[in-house]
């Protein structure tokens, strides 16, 4: 199954972004098999970032916290984001990894 999941954006504080990349990592150390490829927007909101996540799981059973009030909670989307662009610094950075500063 592929979700699409929204983290950051224009009115996201830095605090609240940090622990919206916790909740991501802490879902890709419980199921490795997962791939996570990041996005950005192109228009818009040019701070939100997205995130497809392909794994196992369907829509209504995913083992992470989103679309709730909790400060963690990444927003999911029903669909593939309109305007978005692939970016390999945003799906460096879900993995935790050190990311080359000319990407």
């Amino acid at each position: 199954m592929v979700h699409w999941l929204e983290f950051d954006g224009i009115r996201c504080r830095v605090d609240k972004k940090e622990q919206q990349l916790a909740e991501l990592r802490r879902y890709l150390q419980k199921y490795p098999t997962t791939t996570v490829k990041g996005y950005w927007k192109t228009t818009g909101d040019m701070f939100a970032k997205f995130v497809r996540l392909e794994c196992n799981q369907s829509y209504n059973d995913l083992d992470m916290d989103v679309n709730s009030s909790f400060d963690k909670s990444l927003h999911r989307h029903s669909r593939k984001p309109s305007n978005i662009e692939y970016s390999e610094i945003i799906t460096t950075e879900t993995y935790e990894t050190e990311c080359d500063s000319t990407l």
